[in-house]
């Protein structure tokens, strides 16, 4: 019975910390340090749990017995599903670059490179070069709107990046990033 206990109790850390793996990733953050950090206050939690398991029979009170019979659960879960509440409220985290992956409707995939004073769409084909005096970016939710002049013709063309964190929040940043940064 006991090793049943022990595998289940592995088993739903096993899916706690994928959990938090997930959600660290989404997030722009480093997988394996989040995992660390959950894994050891999941450790303290159960070791906590356990001693207090070992001294639920010197209790005179019902519930004090019942919450100390069930602490080495809760304290091993409750600290890995914080972790995960923790992640679910910082911000999605990117790279600060000068080359960015987006794409292009038309065009695909590419590489948008920003250079001090211009920038290079990188395409399969084609490379086009844009001067940044006369270029206006604005982050647009997923996607950032470029507008210049090109000599006496008006052009606007729309990318979304494709970088990591690869989610609709990875993504929403990313174009906020790319946009400030052709800005400054």
């Amino acid at each position: 019975m006991t090793i049943l206990g022990v595998m289940a109790l592995v088993v739903g850390v096993a899916l706690h910390v994928a959990w938090i793996g997930k959600r660290a990733e989404a997030r722009g953050r480093s997988v394996l340090g989040w995992v660390a950090i959950g894994l050891a206050l999941a450790a303290l939690g159960l070791r906590t749990g356990i001693a207090l398991f070992e001294n639920a029979a010197a209790l005179d009170s019902g519930a004090l017995t019942l919450l100390s019979l069930t602490a080495p659960l809760t304290l091993t879960f409750a600290p890995l599903i914080a972790t995960v509440l923790v992640l679910l409220a910082v911000p999605t985290h990117v790279s600060i670059g000068k080359a960015w992956p987006v794409h292009e409707k038309v065009a695909g995939a590419g590489k948008l490179v920003i250079e001090e004073a211009a920038i290079e769409l990188r395409w399969v084909d084609r490379t086009e070069r844009i001067a940044r005096a006369g270029l206006s970016a604005t982050a647009d939710v997923e996607t950032v709107r470029l507008s210049w002049h090109d000599g006496a013709t008006a052009r606007e063309l729309v990318l979304m990046p494709t970088g990591k964190p690869a989610t609709r929040d990875g993504r929403v940043r990313q174009a906020e990033v790319i946009a400030a940064r052709l800005q400054s």
